[in-house]
């Protein structure tokens, strides 16, 4: 509270992320979500993992990741593989909800590999493109998606795209009481 480090903790040690949001759960553990630019980063206490799934972009592998750190700092409790994002909340019950984007493109395929649950809105997209003035260059646009995993990361409870004809780009991510994800 009064601005002091209370601790500092190296996360990508078997490979490069990058985390993009925190959050703290109720007993104080520290729960981040981000991606590594490369395969190899850890899976740790029986966490979800997806391997195989990856966000592709210009530069290649992006693996989105979320981990748990106790709250003294001094060990990662657990890890989820393959799901992630830019946001992160923690819901009423401790249940973990991240948002992010996947480019209309995956490696090597017409789709991203990011996971979707049975009866998810919507299981697939159909990827559309940017087009810059005059119309020289196209990009993927943005689509959007949400995950929400039990506390203990262990179980996947939903993964679902949220977008629309033209794609949607993820810019912040609510829960409210209810346990009701706002994107």
């Amino acid at each position: 509270a009064a601005g002091q480090v209370v601790y500092s903790f190296v996360l990508e040690s078997a490979a490069a992320a990058a985390v993009q949001a925190i959050a703290i759960d109720a007993d104080g553990s520290a729960v981040v979500t981000g991606y590594a630019t490369q395969l190899g980063f850890p899976s740790a206490g029986g966490a979800f993992s997806s391997p195989g799934s990856m966000l592709a972009n210009f530069s290649g592998v992006l693996q989105p990741f979320i981990a748990r750190i106790d709250s003294p700092g001094s060990k990662l409790l657990s890890s989820a593989i393959g799901v992630g994002g830019f946001h992160i909340a923690i819901g009423p019950r401790g249940d973990i909800f991240v948002s992010g984007n996947v480019a209309g493109f995956g490696i090597g395929s017409s789709a991203p590999t990011y996971p979707v649950t049975p009866g998810a809105f919507p299981t697939t997209f159909t990827p559309s493109f940017e087009c810059s003035f005059p119309c020289q260059l196209t990009f993927p646009s943005p689509e959007q998606y949400v995950t929400r995993l039990d506390s203990t990361l262990i179980h996947l409870i939903y993964s679902t795209f949220v977008t629309g004809s033209r794609g949607a780009g993820n810019q912040a991510l609510a829960v409210d009481s209810a346990g009701n994800a706002y994107l």
